[in-house]
């Protein structure tokens, strides 16, 4: 039972990631861990509801949990991707997201968990006081084994929790950062042969996208620079005349007329004379 909590809160933790990556990227391949989430919440909730079914008190925690969980469903993880989809709420899903909508269901979610495993713990320790008496060395062993068992279920879940939140965290930070242009970043998790792997293999081909985006331009931008720079060079050259070859045909007469300066100020004068005696 404690393992399938926490497996509950896990799963919970995983929709949450589902639709942060979703609403980074844009992209519906980054719901995955949303919709695998639910799966694996409806699953573990049955069986812990099956686990309590003599215990009143449970079960009326579990009802409460269960309503936390279906609210910030319906009520942030829906809107916010529906708000997505469509451009022009995307920001208005954006700040659902800064304004923490999901918080107070999420916290009411786990302060409830906290309640149903204190409460089994304690169920345990009143059981084992009652029957102490009475039980043979046999029974002490099996006490022993589900004291262990329950130990172990604890430490293995908190484990796992703590090996998945963290590598979720960190791949949601990622996509953070190249959604805001960081094409720098590295893309954690890609050798990972589960559903993490899985996203941030995703996320890896996205930044390699904006990579090749931004080499494109970084080409196009040299060739416009040089086309410039030649464009320059040529300007300069035909205004120290060197772009004879351009005169159209009907003005090929004025490259053979072109006046020239007088050389000296006698040639000056008896072109004048010359053309007075004319």
């Amino acid at each position: 039972m404690m393992l399938s909590l926490k497996t509950i809160l896990l799963s919970m933790a995983n929709q949450e990631t589902g639709v942060r990556g979703y609403l980074v990227s844009g992209k519906d391949d980054f719901l995955a861990p949303y919709h695998n989430g639910i799966k694996d919440y409806e699953s573990s909730f049955a069986q812990v509801k099956e686990l309590t079914a003599d215990n009143p008190a449970q079960q009326t925690r579990l009802a409460a949990l269960n309503d936390r969980a279906l609210g910030w469903r319906n009520d942030v993880a829906e809107k916010v991707i529906a708000l997505t989809r469509d451009s022009k709420t995307v920001e208005e899903a954006r700040a659902m997201e800064a304004r923490g909508a999901g918080k107070t269901y999420m916290d009411g979610l786990r302060g409830l968990i906290n309640e149903i495993q204190d409460a089994e713990r304690s169920l345990i320790i009143e059981r084992s006081a009652a029957g102490k008496a009475a039980v043979s060395s046999s029974d002490w062993i099996s006490i022993g084994g589900l004291v262990g068992m329950s130990a172990f279920a604890l430490i293995a879940g908190f484990a796992l929790y703590r090996g998945i939140a963290a590598p979720i965290a960190n791949t949601t930070h990622t996509m953070r950062a190249l959604a805001d242009g960081n094409l720098d970043v590295a893309v954690p998790f890609t050798d990972l042969r589960n559903e993490l792997g899985e996203m941030a293999r995703a996320v890896e081909v996205f930044k390699q996208n904006g990579i090749k985006v931004r080499e494109m331009n970084a080409r196009e931008s040299a060739l416009q620079a040089k086309s410039a720079d030649s464009a320059i060079k040529h300007g300069a050259s035909c205004f120290c005349g060197g772009c004879r070859r351009f005169y159209p045909p009907h003005f090929q007469g004025l490259r053979q007329c072109r006046p020239q300066p007088f050389r000296r100020s006698g040639e000056r004068t008896g072109k004048l004379r010359r053309s007075r005696r004319c």
